[in-house]
């Protein structure tokens, strides 16, 4: 009974000192150069967890940028960035930040086009005539 008391007590010890999992949330980047487009004048930042939308905006507003909206992911915001500013001068700056996570180009995706249904055989249509 002792032992298993034990037992139990330094599984518990063990499982505390467990390190947390990060999830990496980052948008992946188009694998051809050709589709690596991006909307210029934005880019998507993603905050740490615990950052308020007040801390956001103090932050954005620092630098004259402003939430064009907030996107599904959390904390993670589509950032219009202020007149003059590129977006190859921005990242750097808004991964720098206190706070930020990472900053990413909103990259510019296009699903390629597909037939409605690939196996369909295409079936003529029949006249239908009146019976007298």
């Amino acid at each position: 009974m002792r032992s298993g008391m034990i037992l139990l007590m330094m599984a518990f010890v063990m499982g505390c000192n467990q390190e947390k999992v990060e999830v990496d949330d980052r948008p992946k980047p188009p694998k051809s150069e050709q589709q690596r487009r991006f909307a210029e004048g934005e880019i998507i930042v993603r905050f740490e967890d615990g950052i308020t939308e007040a801390q956001v905006l103090h932050k954005l507003k620092i630098h004259g940028a402003s939430i064009k909206r907030r996107l599904g992911g959390s904390q993670q915001y589509l950032i219009k960035l202020p007149f003059g500013h590129t977006v190859g001068s921005a990242l750097p700056l808004y991964n720098g930040l206190i706070g930020v996570k990472w900053a990413e180009p909103n990259y510019i995706m296009r699903v390629p086009e597909q037939p409605e249904n690939p196996g369909a055989v295409k079936v003529r249509p029949i006249k239908i005539r009146k019976v007298k």
